[in-house]
């Protein structure tokens, strides 16, 4: 017809198992129409259609292993992430820089770090900043300071002895 561009029914087909019917019939009736002329491709048998199948589901297997494999690295490596930044969670919580602590709670919330390892840096956190404003803590730090240097001078008075 003109109106389909001159066109055969099998090239109008808009969805495969209208496709799937004209080959399968192609394959029943080889010889009653000019097959080529009518554009459908080679006869689909039983056979064969039992073959795309088994395809189709091996291809979806491999797709499923694939991605299993996948989640599993993926696991595998927030896992390491995690250990990491606990590691330098623990190892920031030794010392006393509060900036670098508070990042290191902070990428450890992130990651989803052991929650007693976060909560004793936090402790640490709130220890440093109360020991960094308390004013006896202060005074205790600068006497700590004067004794320490009042003790290197007599030290390198006595000759380094």
């Amino acid at each position: 017809h003109v109106r389909f561009g001159f066109r055969v029914p099998y090239d109008l087909c808009k969805d495969r198992d209208t496709r799937t019917s004209f080959r399968k019939y192609r394959a029943e009736h080889p010889d009653q129409w000019d097959w080529q002329s009518a554009h459908v491709p080679s006869g689909l048998t039983e056979l064969d259609e039992t073959e795309r199948e088994e395809r189709e589901r091996q291809k979806a297997r491999e797709k499923k292993k694939k991605a299993e494999k996948a989640r599993k690295e993926r696991r595998k490596l927030e896992d390491a992430e995690r250990v990491a930044a606990t590691a330098a969670l623990l190892e920031a919580a030794s010392g006393s820089d509060i900036p670098r602590l508070a990042a290191s709670i902070e990428e450890a919330e992130e990651l989803g770090c052991d929650e007693a390892a976060l909560n004793q840096a936090r402790s640490k956190v709130e220890a440093l900043k109360f020991e960094a404003t308390d004013p006896l803590a202060i005074q205790r730090r600068e006497r700590e300071r004067r004794a320490a240097a009042a003790e290197a001078r007599m030290h390198a008075l006595n000759g380094g002895k």
